[in-house]
């Protein structure tokens, strides 16, 4: 969320992780504001920068507890997140803190490398999904 509180969709951006299909579940959630901020349990800031995040694991909601210490490469003067990146304003780390969740939900980043968008989707929202493949 930007410091005021507004969430867009553009600002989940696929960085150095293979959680691409997590990042564009989570952008079209962005779609609908209010679904990104009730996935934040924790909805006041803290001393501590810890945020509860919910998602739906086997259709049950699953709380999970992570901080705002995100990795970080370059130098200095010009580090940029090595998994999702920033909003393109430079202020929303939202989609970041829910990336570091899941990866937490899927035991680490690598666990969390590959999936299908739906899957994800639903992990997200608590929905039923489903795809269609054309050929």
């Amino acid at each position: 969320m930007d410091p005021d509180g507004t969430i867009n969709f553009d600002e989940a951006n696929q960085g150095g992780a293979g959680t691409c299909y997590m990042i564009q579940a989570l952008s079209a959630v962005g779609e609908f504001p209010q679904l990104v901020k009730d996935m934040f349990v924790t909805k006041e800031k803290n001393n501590v920068n810890a945020h509860l995040v919910r998602f739906y694991i086997r259709g049950k909601p699953w709380v999970v507890s992570v901080d705002e210490s995100l990795m970080f490469y370059g130098s200095s003067s010009t580090k940029h997140l090595v998994f999702t990146k920033v909003a393109p304003d430079n202020k929303s780390i939202w989609a970041a803190i829910m990336e570091k969740a899941w990866a937490k939900v899927r035991g680490n980043y690598i666990n969390a490398n590959g999936g299908l968008v739906e899957n994800a989707f639903h992990a997200l929202v608590g929905i039923p999904t489903f795809g269609y493949y054309t050929s």
